[in-house]
């Protein structure tokens, strides 16, 4: 579980340099499916999809980099899928072996075809980048290994059974690093045990998407050879491509701009059902640019929806053409160390806005209702709610408290471990952060000092 704070702020609260990936492979479903999300830096989001066609002795891939020399993920004709994943860094990496002449990712696209090729080359080469990351490997067959430097030797951790997953701790030594993780919890409460199809993937990796950082997200088949992309985290327009097919057309690649034109629909052509936003006589919610023009034809106002519901930034322009001001939204999902879902809901100008709930971690109800314009009204009340919402774990004790006065978020908020130690403590007044908000660690020791002089995210 993270605190509420610490999720919404994310981008404030995370090193500079981390990244917050899930990759899952899954042999549960009569195929071989490999599946992440790339949640990356800002300057990341620029990534794109190379094809590079087979030359030689070399397979056939297509692979997500910034740039050509760098692999983040990627997959060959020959069925080896290749992820990257992040985790805390070792102080040192002393194997011994062939410096590679290009990034080590894409040695294997290039050379490999099973598994254990892959391991032998990890073997052969040293790769010092081990220092920060681990690397998952899978192949067409169901094989797959999660690769690591624990700052003495290699590691070589198997899949066993029908699943194997990596997040941003060393499956060696998960004390180090984000553990527990809720992405992983989430991944392995709603696989196991299952019968893996695409649909229950695209299902894991909406849940375990981060919406500041998720720039794509994959499925690969490594049985069928294909392919799907999603943008963006929005797992309601997939893009499939065939591997082998792809790989005839010669060498290029899609920006995920190219793979996603985004559509423009006017307002009036659109419409609300169940607070989601649809075409008009669609059933699937719509995804794209919506607009809305003024009686002279000047465009009045744009912005982004994403399955349904407003995202990013919404512009509203004079009949003249300037630009009024500005609305940005964004969406919620809050969860516990267990995967399950915490809390729901939109923000608008870092307010509260639209449904919301709150759950305990046993599924039940801990507060619902509905924001309007940043003052939130319990479930079946006419008055803006004042009193305490407190979410509690599965053994009843609290994971999170909250006091709300006509509204709005107000006084004292604090959040707890499973072992019952703080993880955060600060202050709300009216519905922002204030002042200093204190965070600590699992063992109860001070982990950093938040002040928020202006406000800040909320809730």
């Amino acid at each position: 579980m993270r605190s509420w704070i610490a999720l919404l702020a994310l981008s404030l609260l995370l090193p500079v340099d981390a990244h917050t990936c899930s990759t899952v492979v899954a042999t549960g479903g009569g195929g071989v499916l490999a599946a992440n999300n790339k949640d990356l830096l800002p300057t990341e989001h620029a990534a794109t999809l190379h094809v590079i066609p087979g030359a030689g002795q070399s397979h056939g891939m297509l692979y997500w980099g910034v740039t050509d020399s760098w692999m983040q993920c990627g997959v060959n004709e020959a069925g080896l899928f290749v992820d990257r994943v992040t985790v805390p860094v070792v102080d040192s990496y002393i194997y011994m072996g062939d410096d590679p002449e290009k990034p080590v990712g894409l040695i294997l696209l290039e050379r490999c075809g099973t598994v254990e090729e892959a391991i032998d080359l990890f073997r052969r080469y040293r790769v010092s980048d081990l220092r920060g990351v681990h690397y998952m490997i899978a192949d067409r067959s169901g094989d797959a290994a999660v690769i690591e430097w624990d700052g003495d030797a290699l590691r070589v951790i198997r899949k066993e059974g029908s699943l194997q997953m990596m997040t941003n701790f060393r499956l060696t030594d998960p004390s180090a690093g984000e553990h527990p993780c809720y992405r992983y919890n989430a991944m392995r409460r709603m696989l196991r045990g299952k019968r893996h199809t695409p649909e229950l993937l695209r299902q894991t990796l909406d849940v375990t998407h981060l919406e500041d950082r998720t720039s794509y997200s994959n499925i690969i088949d490594l049985t069928e050879g294909t392919m799907t992309v999603f943008g963006c985290h929005d797992y309601g327009c997939p893009r499939i491509l065939n591997i082998r097919d792809e790989l005839v057309g010669g060498a290029r690649r899609y920006t995920l701009e190219e793979l996603f034109p985004q559509e423009r629909v006017p307002m009036e052509k659109l419409e609300r059902r169940n607070g989601l936003v649809y075409k008009t006589g669609d059933d699937t919610p719509f995804s794209g640019i919506c607009y809305l023009l003024h009686e002279n034809g000047q465009l009045r106002k744009e912005g982004c929806v994403k399955n349904g519901r407003c995202a990013g930034c919404w512009k509203y322009f004079n009949s003249d053409g300037a630009l009024a001001h500005e609305d940005h939204y964004k969406r919620v999902l809050l969860y516990f160390e267990s995967g399950t879902l915490r809390a729901e809901g939109m923000l608008r100008n870092k307010l509260m806005v639209g449904p919301w709930r709150w759950l305990h971690e046993d599924g039940s109800v801990a507060l619902e209702g509905e924001a309007i314009d940043g003052i939130f009204y319990r479930q079946g009340e006419q008055r803006p709610f004042s009193g305490t919402m407190t979410a509690s774990f599965r053994n009843g004790d609290p994971c999170s408290r909250r006091s709300f006065m006509r509204g709005m978020l107000e006084g004292e908020a604090m959040d707890w471990y499973v072992n019952g130690h703080l993880r955060c403590e600060g202050q709300y007044e009216e519905g922002r952060n204030a002042g200093q908000w204190v965070f600590y660690h699992r063992d109860g020791s001070l982990d950093h000092v938040m002040l928020y002089e202006d406000g800040g995210s909320s809730p």
